[in-house]
């Protein structure tokens, strides 16, 4: 596992754009967990670091597209596509180097960090 963020590096609701390896990702902190997503909106790639985030949903500053941040999902529109995201943990937040997808409703809406999650439909 990388570890990309702890706890003390954001207050609650407050958001951290971080780059892995080249992949630009977003580490929020929601209820006292950090869940990590993609940084760029499935709409028109708005960042997502510089959006509302307002209590489990951030919303794009450019087109208002709004997200689900444990899950990824798409709560209003213009965008349609998911977004991919990595999981959450309490207290910490980083990426494992053997990463499976997760995919539809089926998987669990936390994945510890050491196995990177993301949401069907992510932008490649």
């Amino acid at each position: 596992m990388i570890k990309v963020a702890d706890a003390s590096q954001l207050a609650e609701g407050g958001t951290l754009r971080v780059d892995v390896a080249g992949t630009i990702i977003v580490v929020a902190s929601v209820g006292r967990r950090l869940h990590a997503f993609q940084e760029f909106c499935t709409h028109r790639y708005g960042p997502l670091s510089e959006g509302a985030l307002e209590g489990n949903t951030v919303v794009c500053p450019w087109h208002c597209s709004a997200f689900d941040v444990p899950t990824g999902r798409v709560t209003a529109g213009p965008a349609k596509v998911n977004l991919r995201t990595f999981g959450s943990k309490r207290g910490m937040a980083g990426l494992g180097r053997n990463c499976r997808p997760r995919r539809g409703p089926s998987a669990s809406a936390h994945s510890t960090f050491g196995n990177v999650a993301s949401s069907s439909g992510a932008v490649g």
